[in-house]
């Protein structure tokens, strides 16, 4: 049986009591849980084991009260999505609040682990046969009551604690679960110094992607003049990351192979870069945006919570970024063909053709009327776009035109006012 490894949220993933019950009124509130704030060692440590361990199963098992508003499980579901990106939906498990946890599982046994900072869960999950780790966050574990057990019963199990390195907890669980540590994971070098890469590593990509294009439109090339053609974007690229890591012991590439030597770059960094280089030639981005990308992933926190980069999380920012500039192109277009309608339709409003002014004076205005008024409806439209970019680009859009026909009107006005100036002079 495979292992299996259940976590628990409130409390355990996400600080849900920072001191006493302060958030009980705050709980029915929409927008609550999608705020909590994350013990960030202990998730970046189930990040960690999740990407180390592909035959382990893992869970998050949660409970909800039965009087909280429908919304409350869809806000954890997002909070974990943006938190854990590598689980699906199929596995964030929640349960009614109160209900033993054990009685979830129908083949309990040693090998499924439940993480939890409350004890009775814990106690009721090691009485069925399985393994129970409790997870010691800044306020429980004191024999004080309320939160953690009883007063004066302290945990008597194994434990990992939220202050703890993500390295650490991470290699601890796999420990306590009984997960096997294999050659590749010892000497895997997934921490690097303070769990960020360093400045030498950067200065490598646009090197490394540089050097995996070339190859790669080579490689196409050959296939046509073959009479080849390519289907699979992906197997194209596999084949010219191989032809990298044979060209990195060249001294052409020196430097990349010391550092791969030294560090012991492994194959999860190597498949996180076939990732973000796969994904970029296959969305057709530019390769300096991509290395753009993955440094300011790196080296910006805010981005992701997880460390070290991940395949699953390059995959996850990279997508959304690319949804974000799919609408903001989409966004520039709308914007520029609205402003040219506007242009042309104020032209005919303040400086109407003279078949523009006999229609409207056989019309008895009405044409300037309607005309007007879509130009404000088309404004207002602009306005929603403008400000829709400004929230996505986080700038004002450039050269934004709301229509200038009134301003060319004005400039008209104030040329004719100073021609009958002059020549009334």
């Amino acid at each position: 049986m495979a292992k299996r490894i259940y976590i628990d949220m409130d409390g355990t993933l996400c600080r849900f009591h920072d001191a006493e019950h302060k958030y009980i009124e705050q709980m029915w509130e929409k927008g609550f849980y999608i705020n909590l704030q994350p013990f960030e060692e202990f998730v970046k440590a189930v990040s960690l084991c999740i990407d180390r361990n592909a035959d382990t199963e893992f869970f998050i098992l949660s409970a909800v009260l039965d009087t909280e508003p429908p919304f409350a499980e869809a806000e954890k579901r997002e909070w974990l999505h943006r938190h854990l990106p590598q689980l699906s939906d199929g596995n964030m498990l929640f349960i009614p609040a109160g209900t033993d946890k054990s009685s979830l599982i129908p083949d309990m046994s040693s090998d499924c682990i439940l993480i939890d900072d409350y004890n009775k869960n814990l106690s009721e999950w090691r009485i069925q046969g399985g393994t129970a780790i409790k997870f010691i966050n800044d306020i429980n574990d004191r024999g004080l009551g309320a939160y953690g057990g009883e007063i004066g019963n302290i945990w008597d199990g194994e434990r990992v604690r939220y202050n703890d390195s993500a390295m650490a907890t991470c290699l601890r669980i796999e420990r306590l679960s009984g997960i096997k540590n294999t050659i590749e994971k010892e000497n895997a070098f997934y921490g690097f110094s303070d769990d960020v890469l360093p400045d030498q590593f950067l200065e490598l990509l646009p090197s490394y992607f540089s050097v995996r294009q070339t190859h790669d439109t080579h490689l196409i090339q050959e296939l046509y003049r073959k009479g080849e053609g390519f289907f699979d974007y992906e197997s194209v690229s596999a084949h010219s990351r191989n032809f990298v890591r044979e060209i990195t012991t060249d001294k052409q590439n020196g430097q990349l192979a010391l550092y791969q030597r030294e560090n012991n770059l492994n194959d999860a960094m190597m498949n996180c870069l076939d990732t973000c280089y796969t994904l970029s030639r296959a969305y057709a981005i530019s390769l300096n945006k991509m290395t753009g990308w993955m440094i300011a992933s790196i080296r910006q926190e805010h981005l992701w919570q997880t460390y070290p980069v991940t395949c699953s999380n390059l995959q996850s920012y990279i997508s959304k970024q690319l949804a974000r500039d799919t609408r903001l192109t989409v966004l520039a277009d709308q914007i520029k063909a609205i402003s040219t309608q506007i242009n042309k339709a104020e032209s005919r409003v303040y400086l109407p053709a003279s078949s523009d002014v006999e229609m409207d004076v056989t019309s008895g205005g009405v044409q300037k009327s309607v005309l007007s008024d879509w130009c404000r409806q088309m404004k207002t439209l602009m306005k929603d776009y403008s400000d829709e970019w400004r929230q996505l680009a986080g700038t004002e859009y450039p050269n934004i035109l709301f229509g200038n026909g009134q301003i060319k009107y004005q400039k008209y006005a104030d040329t004719q006012k100073t021609s009958r100036t002059i020549h009334q002079k």
